[in-house]
């Protein structure tokens, strides 16, 4: 059975295509002094590049942005679950704090 893809893992996948498209664009920009300035692509990147550029590098923020945060709450939440289990699964301690020796539970600001 196939595991369902998660969301950031989806993210980040698409960053790779969009970080390709925009190297794309920077290269053909570099390009447009040295083409034929009649040509269709050369007129159309010399109209509208600077706000092809714009927006890939917008899009590359957004996307970025997203998967890191959705990366870190399926973190999060994965922890806790694991913490959750682990704390249901051992008898006799009710936090981690309490399976501390007490020597461990001295505060920074005590003299010893």
């Amino acid at each position: 059975m196939p595991v369902p893809q998660r969301v950031p893992e989806f993210l980040f996948r698409l960053l790779i295509p969009l970080g390709a498209l925009f190297v794309m664009t920077v290269l053909a920009l570099v390009m447009l002094p040295f083409s034929e300035s009649r040509a269709p692509l050369a007129r159309l990147l010399d109209m509208h590049g600077g706000r092809l550029i714009a927006v890939e590098v917008a899009a590359l923020a957004v996307v970025g942005l997203l998967a890191l945060v959705t990366d870190r709450l399926s973190t999060l939440s994965q922890s806790k679950s694991t913490a959750d289990d682990s704390r249901v699964g051992s008898p006799g301690t009710d936090s981690a704090e309490d399976a501390r020796p007490p020597a461990a539970t001295q505060t920074s600001n005590e003299t010893v």
